[in-house]
């Protein structure tokens, strides 16, 4: 049997000014078919009343509970990082507070978990509101998502969103808690460092209610400065790294990244980055093949 099987799994929640969805997010955890859960929540100085709203579940200790007062706050990285501090699990698992698990998440993703398989992810159901109106599913069974050894595919583009992925405690310890300086892209940061030193399985299901908050301009994937200045930051940090990316990886890590920098634009509504990288993607000849063979792909299923 799978040693893990058993074992205490710690589930970290930062939050900030996001209380009606914070508590949707604390039901899945607590609903989770899999019972042996510390449910860790670091609220980074929101001052909605958060506290107040989930204090039922710290005062029947469902819930740790860590407050950040606003001359502490440094980010929801430096959130996630002082989780990771108090997290006593042998498996660490992280929810945004504006998502959601379906009930089997855990269970189905330990399963998977090995000595070999560190690092398991799963797929997404999109949606919108608080309410959670669906909008589309991942393809979690297209061959586009992988497991094995991810170390060079990682470095093309994100495997996993932070809602998605579970990770070995030690493994963490080993390659470091999320970095402080980066305002975005911050689980790919992350995986990328795990990665290289794990192998990943996944479960080919959609296991988690991702909400897209489009007109939310507060939240990191519709910040389009910050995600340009944390991607200059990780293509220096992982130079060497990237050098050893093939001509069609190379390419197809650029069309990612471009496809990624449109439609955070989009969601900015900033017109000039839009049209920017539409045209690094039309414009670049290697990169528009990539784009056609996927979308040819696509349209094929394969």
């Amino acid at each position: 049997m799978n040693k893990y099987v058993k074992g205490l799994v710690s589930i970290i929640i930062t939050t900030h000014n996001r209380k009606e969805m914070l508590a949707k997010a604390i039901e899945s955890v607590l609903n989770q078919t899999y019972k042996n859960l510390e449910c860790i929540v670091v609220d980074d100085a929101s001052t909605d009343g958060t506290r107040e709203y989930i204090t039922e579940y710290i005062n029947n200790n469902r819930i740790c509970y860590y407050y950040i007062p606003k001359n502490e706050s440094k980010g929801g990285n430096y959130a996630r990082n002082v989780g990771l501090e108090n997290a006593s699990g042998d498996v660490i698992a992280f929810l945004d507070d504006d998502d959601e698990w379906l009930s089997t998440k855990i269970e189905k993703q330990l399963l998977k978990l090995s000595e070999e398989n560190q690092f398991v992810y799963c797929g997404r159901i999109f949606g919108t509101g608080i309410e959670f109106y669906k909008l589309y599913e991942e393809d979690i069974k297209n061959c586009k998502y992988k497991e094995g050894d991810l170390s060079k595919e990682v470095l093309v583009h994100v495997i996993g969103v932070t809602s998605t992925i579970m990770v070995k405690h030690q493994l963490i310890d080993k390659v470091g808690n999320f970095d402080e300086d980066l305002k975005a892209w911050q689980e790919y940061d992350l995986c990328i460092r795990l990665l290289q030193n794990t192998k990943a399985a996944i479960v080919r299901e959609n296991l988690v209610l991702y909400r897209m908050q489009i007109e939310d301009k507060n939240r990191n994937t519709n910040n389009i400065d910050k995600w340009i200045e944390s991607t200059k930051l990780i293509e220096k940090k992982y130079k060497e790294l990237f050098k050893h990316l093939g001509v069609m990886d190379c390419f197809r890590r650029k069309l990612y990244k471009y496809i990624d920098g449109y439609n955070r634009a989009k969601n900015a509504k900033n017109v000039f980055l839009k049209r920017k990288y539409w045209f690094l993607i039309v414009l670049n000849p290697g990169v528009l093949m990539i784009a056609v063979i996927k979308k040819l792909c696509s349209n094929s299923g394969l």
